[in-house]
């Protein structure tokens, strides 16, 4: 669970820095 919700957390900072 744990491994997932740092995924998320990436992935979210990803999609940021991609849409800026």
């Amino acid at each position: 669970v744990s491994h997932h919700h740092h995924q998320t957390k990436v992935n979210r900072t990803k999609l940021t820095r991609l849409t800026a």
